[in-house]
């Protein structure tokens, strides 16, 4: 990649205002918004990019079946998707539902998937309409039904997908859900059945198994390449050259569900990506488009710290170089061995080749200010999120100033 870009993080505590992380001639925004679970990663995304909405959609994230076919209609109707538990609504879904103001809730699935408990529940907030089926087939179809209602027609085409695999429903949901227009008709994302006679197919003949004509099939050789082939056809079919990207995690599907609400906002086609890296492919994507604007949606823990620094800098990320430390020796004025054997030296560098500072000033769930120093035995699966206020620093001098002690082993 070529671009450099700017960078922010969102987080569970820190929703609509950002930390910025500078680099030189910034061109494209980076940004990361999650949180502490799916269920307020989905919550998140509603609060960076809807400031009131008169219809919510809410669906079970202990499936992504009816969440993403559901999809296509908060993509039709510009309205965001919220995740429950099959039994319990939680306290930040209430409240976000009450924060948008929502007049009406459609409430995807049947009582198996999320129970009539919830139901009753979201019924003391607003009028509540459930689309569901006897399987996930049927829940897709009565979907279907109600944008069909909504769009005023009963001429329509139909694009299978797998229904029991994530990713190309994924990427393919907000896409389908804003067909109708001079190019296209009203187009229900339906799972592929043996039956079916599409007019569109999104994925590869291992994933749909369907020899007959249709428009087109939307498909590459994987899901990242699948995903980036439906971005690429975003200006033939909806007039759209985006000039942003959602970036999600090609592995597991929660903390993506919540993409589909950003989607639409910010005409922006959903990406896949697997692994530690940015993919050739997303890199190959970037260097021949103009985006403005990167949303990484998910934690660390989703899609990489790697991924996202290679986004902000265009290159592949190099991990730190820690600069050996010496072996321990007996104490002396400000200076002590660990149990480590990692050397007390308060005005000692830890940087790496860049200057960027190595001791990773972490804050613990009882909000202690703790530092480790490389070669302490927390040090490589301690996490820093700027978002908390944590920090990098490049002295222990510095750290204990800022107000840290140091790890004790």
């Amino acid at each position: 990649m070529k671009k450099r870009f700017f960078g922010f993080v969102l987080g569970a505590s820190l929703v609509l205002s950002s930390f910025n992380i500078s680099y030189a001639k910034p061109e494209a925004q980076v940004s990361r918004i999650y949180g502490s679970s799916r269920y307020q990663t989905a919550v998140n995304v509603s609060k960076t990019y809807y400031e009131k909405s008169d219809t919510v959609l809410v669906a079970s994230g202990e499936g992504f079946a009816d969440a993403l076919v559901g999809g296509t209609l908060s993509s039709q109707i510009d309205a965001p998707l919220l995740l429950t538990n099959s039994a319990t609504l939680t306290k930040e879904v209430k409240s976000e539902i009450k924060r948008l103001q929502a007049k009406k809730i459609y409430l995807l699935g049947g009582k198996g998937t999320v129970t009539k408990a919830v139901e009753d529940e979201l019924k003391t907030l607003a009028s509540v309409t459930r689309l569901f089926g006897k399987n996930r087939f049927e829940t897709a179809k009565a979907i279907g039904k109600e944008r069909l209602a909504l769009a005023k027609t009963e001429d329509y085409h139909t694009a299978a997908v797998n229904g029991f695999e994530y990713p190309d429903a994924l990427a393919s949901a907000p896409f389908i859900g804003q067909f109708g227009n001079e190019k296209t008709k009203t187009t229900l994302l339906l799972p592929h059945e043996k039956d079916m006679k599409p007019n569109y197919i999104i994925g590869g003949e291992g994933s749909v198994d369907y020899k007959g004509e249709v428009i087109k099939r939307f498909k590459g050789t994987d899901r990242v390449k699948t995903s980036l082939e439906i971005a690429n056809n975003y200006e033939d079919y909806l007039g759209i050259k985006p000039n942003a990207l959602i970036v999600v995690n090609g592995d597991d599907y929660p903390d993506a569900l919540a993409a589909v609400s950003a989607s639409k906002v910010l005409k922006a086609p959903i990406i896949l990506n697997r692994g530690k890296h940015v993919s050739e492919d997303l890199s190959r994507y970037l260097d021949k488009n103009e985006i403005e604007k990167i949303v990484i949606i998910g934690g660390e823990g989703s899609v990489p710290d790697s991924v996202f620094k290679e986004l902000v800098d265009g290159k592949p990320y190099t991990p730190p170089t820690i600069i050996p430390t010496e072996e321990p020796t007996k104490p002396t004025d400000g200076q002590r061995p660990t149990e480590t054997g990692v050397p007390m030296d308060l005005d000692k560098l830890w940087v790496d080749k860049n200057g960027n500072g190595l001791i990773k000033g972490n804050i613990s769930t009882k909000g202690e200010k703790i530092y480790h120093v490389p070669g302490q035995n927390a040090y490589d699966r301690t996490r820093i999120n700027p978002s908390k206020g944590e920090r990098w620093f490049k002295t222990e001098r510095e750290a204990q100033k800022a107000g840290w002690r140091r790890a004790e082993k």
